[in-house]
C-alpha cells in the first residue's frame, strides 16, 4: 500500500516521510500541546517494530463478512463462508459487518 501511496501522493513530503519511516517529520508538533499529556510511550503498540509509531488498537472488522461478493476481493474466501459468518453474527458483537 505504501508504494501506491508514494506514487499517488509523491509530492507530499510529510506523507512520504511517514510512509517510509513510520514517524512524523515534526514529532513534537502535537507532543508539546499543553492540554495533552505525553502518553505516547505507554500507548505504543508493543507488538510492532521498535521504530513504529503506531498506538495500541483493536480490529473491529472481520474477514469473510462482506456481502458485496466482488470477484477481486481478498477479504472473502467464499460466498458460503460469508453467509455462515453473517448468520452467526450478533448485533451485540464487538465486530462490525
Amino acid at each position: 500500500m505504501g508504494d501506491l501511496m508514494e506514487r499517488v501522493f509523491g509530492e507530499d513530503y510529510e506523507l512520504v516521510y511517514y510512509l517510509r519511516t513510520g514517524q512524523l517529520p515534526e514529532p513534537d508538533l502535537f507532543g508539546t500541546f499543553p492540554a495533552l499529556p505525553d502518553k505516547r510511550k505507554e500507548l505504543k503498540d508493543k507488538g510492532q517494530r521498535k521504530a513504529c509509531g503506531c498506538m495500541i488498537s483493536k480490529d473491529i472488522g472481520m474477514y469473510n463478512t462482506c456481502r458485496h461478493f466482488c470477484v477481486y476481493c481478498y477479504a472473502n474466501t467464499s460466498r458460503e463462508c460469508v453467509q455462515k459468518n453473517v448468520a452467526q453474527c450478533s448485533d451485540n458483537s464487538e465486530n462490525l459487518i
